[in-house]
């Protein structure tokens, strides 16, 4: 019994694994794959593990580089048309400040250019997949906010973030998914500040840190009588006399016996009788002291020099008031309202008046648009020749602008570029992944066919066979 115990288990174990064999075979045809589980072929199992992750991890590539894709191409049109309306501003100032204009003319372009201004704040402020475009790392905060006087537009103030927003778009590779305002519209290569009006200040020893364009306000605070060596008595006025424009020390010539003032260094001869308590006297730029001379000596004759001070104040923009007492101070430091600070040589301020600062390298977008407005609707009061002048200094502002822009354009082009190529290329990667992955993951259907036809005729059989031995009997052996 032994032998044919021993027969029955080896047949049924032949059919076992035969079974096996052929659900593999159906399950392979049916499916597609060769290996449907680790435990079919671990080796290649696990290759094709790898070569999933790595096309998935391509595949999450690719989607960060499409979504950076989309916000710089957004970013780059949108610079594009900022770049097109600085032209026409600049068209606008170069007609403003051609001379042929009159006040009226020139408040027009500078309505025009509000409008202009007003139309780039919601360019610059724009989203693309709820993303800002020129916020940096702080993506989700509004780049760009406004402050009005009810009226006009005062300041845009940059609050996004100095840093970019890396993105990785690649292996061991990020690129920044959306642009820092503060870098893509102000210059970044600051040099000395330039004194452009007529006050005498000039720059001072510190580095400034000042930014585009600024006006440094001089005010007139007293005037007194610092030297009289001959006892003229001539005094200052009292009172609510109109503001002397003078600053620092000046030198009057008083002609008690003919009753004549006026400055050492020029100016109109003035002519009193003795009773005035607010004389005005004018010097050569027009500048103007008022003078008491009612307690003249009168025992004095001919021309006697008297030299008088006014103090006064410097404040920069909306910044705090700074006394001006000491003109021999050649680094008097004035901060506005933000804390940046100008550094300023007091030692030639001959008046008070608006001294309009500059600092190349350093102009801004918003900046630059509302001092040109300004200027051509004469916010600040000047003279017509100062107005034209600053003009022509603001078309300079608004060239560098536009530099520093087309610059970023190029640099933006260049990243789209390389962003396409690498797009290209991962793509390709990934699709030979899939291909390796496949290869070893997918069955030769017509082989797995044939094997399958062999499986079953082996175990047909097989059948065949045991039953014609599981069937013999003692008779078939007599």
């Amino acid at each position: 019994m032994s032998g044919w115990g021993a027969i029955y288990n080896n047949t049924r174990m032949a059919l076992h694994l035969q079974a096996q064999q052929m659900a593999r075979l159906q399950e392979q045809a049916a499916s597609g794959a060769r290996v449907n589980r680790a435990s079919d072929d671990p080796s290649d199992a696990y290759r094709i593990l790898e070569l999933r992750a790595e096309s998935e991890v391509l595949g999450e590539y690719g989607s960060n580089l499409e979504d950076v894709t989309r916000t710089l191409e957004l970013a780059h049109n949108v610079l594009q048309d900022i770049s097109t309306n600085l032209r026409t501003v600049r068209q606008k100032a170069e007609q403003g400040a051609s001379g042929t204009y009159g006040q009226n003319n020139r408040a027009i372009l500078g309505q025009e250019i509000n409008a202009i201004l007003e139309q780039m704040i919601a360019m610059v402020n724009a989203k693309s997949l709820g993303r800002h475009l020129f916020s940096g790392a702080k993506s989700d905060t509004v780049p760009y906010a406004v402050e009005t006087d009810g009226e006009y537009i005062t300041a845009v103030r940059y609050q996004g973030s100095l840093d970019g927003l890396p993105v990785p778009v690649a292996p061991e590779l990020e690129m920044h998914g959306v642009l820092v305002g503060e870098k893509v519209f102000r210059g970044g290569h600051r040099q000395e500040a330039v004194f452009v009006g007529h006050t005498g200040a000039a720059p001072g020893r510190g580095t400034s840190t000042v930014l585009g364009s600024a006006y440094l306000r001089l005010a007139h605070k007293e005037t007194t009588v610092v030297a009289d060596p001959d006892g003229v008595n001539l005094l200052p006025a009292a009172g609510p006399s109109p503001a002397d424009t003078i600053l620092g020390e000046h030198d009057l010539i008083v002609d008690v016996t003919n009753g004549t003032v006026r400055f050492a260094d020029g100016g109109p001869l003035k002519v009193f009788d003795g009773t005035e308590t607010a004389l005005e006297v004018r010097n050569a730029d027009g500048d103007v002291v008022h003078v008491d001379v009612t307690a003249l000596n009168g025992a004095l004759v001919g021309a006697h020099t008297v030299t008088v001070r006014s103090d006064g104040y410097l404040s920069l923009e909306s910044g705090p008031t700074v006394e001006l007492t000491d003109f021999t101070e050649d680094n008097l430091v004035v901060t506005d309202a933000d804390g940046r600070l100008l550094y300023v040589d007091a030692t030639g301020i001959r008046r008070t008046g608006m001294e309009p600062v500059r600092v190349p390298g350093t102009f801004e977008l918003f900046e630059t648009l509302i001092h040109t407005r300004d200027v051509l609707l004469n916010r600040a009061d000047l003279t017509e020749e100062d107005q034209l002048q600053l003009l022509g200094e603001d078309v300079e502002a608004i060239n560098e602008v536009i530099a520093g822009i087309t610059q970023v354009l190029t640099s933006v082009g260049a990243r789209l570029e390389a962003l396409d190529t690498l797009g290209t290329s991962i793509e390709s990667i990934r699709g030979i992944a899939d291909d390796q992955a496949g290869t070893l993951e997918n069955a030769d259907l017509v082989q797995v066919a044939a094997e399958l036809a062999r499986a079953q005729t082996l175990y047909q059989m097989t059948l065949a066979t045991s039953s014609k031995l599981l069937s013999l009997s003692l008779l078939d052996f007599i």
